[in-house]
């Protein structure tokens, strides 16, 4: 992730265990960003919940890691609404773009602009 030095983020994700009847031998999950780590579904609970943190930019792209935890025995922790926003000045949210989002957005326009000309092209 790309960030701004001194700049205020949110991560959140849902995570829910796997019902294994092993409890937490089998599950949970680790997440690292920056100098920030810690563990999730660590215990035998099977319904979704939201894991919430803060952190600060660093100004140099920042790596995201999430890593299973517990015995390799197919069970474990799903893991699903990876979302990562800013924070304002307000404490107000936004989502931040991804470098790949971006391109892909702007090579749609710019297809949709090429069609418009050849349509426009054609009917002179």
């Amino acid at each position: 992730l790309n960030t701004v030095a001194g700049a205020s983020y949110t991560l959140s994700f849902a995570y829910t265990n796997r019902p294994d009847n092993q409890g937490a031998v089998s599950n949970g999950l680790t997440w690292q960003i920056g100098d920030l780590s810690g563990k999730v579904g660590n215990n035998t609970d099977t319904t979704w919940q939201t894991f919430s943190t803060t952190f600060t930019g660093t100004g140099s792209p920042m790596t995201l890691r999430f890593g299973a935890t517990g015995r390799s025995d197919s069970y474990g922790t799903s893991l699903d609404n990876v979302v990562v926003s800013t924070l304002s000045a307000g404490g107000n949210a936004s989502a931040v773009p991804e470098p790949h989002s971006l391109a892909l957005m702007l090579a749609g326009l710019g297809a949709m602009g090429f069609v418009a000309r050849r349509r426009k092209g054609g009917k002179a």
